[in-house]
């Protein structure tokens, strides 16, 4: 079976706990070492109910247990379940793949059109307070501010979608008093 996996991989193995070379646990041992294989369902059968087996044979990465003799729809039955639910995971994962890759490119061109955005705010500020309207650099300074904070929300997104792969974070202390002054002053004029 271990030569056989690599020429073709199946979608589900049903595996005895009782075999002649090397028992049916130290199979499934090895299946799940390998990451190409790992997520292949094993349902293992015996040739009578074995609590012990049963725990051994879930606990050596096996998905359902059948003590022999079973009912043809029982075997069906589980292999139908266990073929759906792998099927799932993989859909899932799938999912999951083309999500990061969606967010990735976003944030890519968000990240780059805020960049824009935010010097030319930060342009028009300076020019403002030479101009000496208090509106014009008031609108230019929240132009600027907003355009930050969503560059530090895609940046955040991006730090939650790193962490989701598994990535450390770096956590640090908010001053939420700061916060709320820069929201204050924000949306000021337009509370007016």
């Amino acid at each position: 079976a271990l030569k056989w996996l690599p020429v073709r991989r199946p979608d589900l193995i049903l595996l005895n706990s009782a075999l002649p070379d090397m028992d049916g646990f130290e199979v499934c041992k090895r299946i799940q070492e390998n990451a190409d294989w790992a997520d292949i369902p094993i349902i293992f059968f015996s040739a009578k109910y074995d609590p012990d087996v049963l725990v051994r044979a879930l606990e050596s990465g096996g998905v359902d247990y059948l003590a022999e003799p079973f009912h043809k729809s029982e075997l069906l039955s589980r292999v139908r379940t266990h073929l759906m639910l792998k099927a799932a995971r993989d859909h899932l994962r799938q999912l999951a793949r083309e999500k990061e890759d969606l967010l990735g490119m976003i944030s890519h061109y968000l990240q780059n059109r805020l960049s824009g955005m935010t010097m030319s705010a930060q342009l028009l500020l300076e020019r403002s307070m030479g101009a000496g309207d208090p509106k014009l650099r008031l609108i230019a300074e929240n132009i600027r501010s907003a355009s930050s904070q969503m560059n530090v929300f895609i940046k955040s997104l991006l730090a939650n979608a790193a962490a989701d792969r598994g990535f450390k974070l770096n956590l640090e202390p908010v001053d939420f008093s700061d916060a709320t002054a820069r929201s204050l002053r924000q949306y000021e004029e337009a509370a007016r």
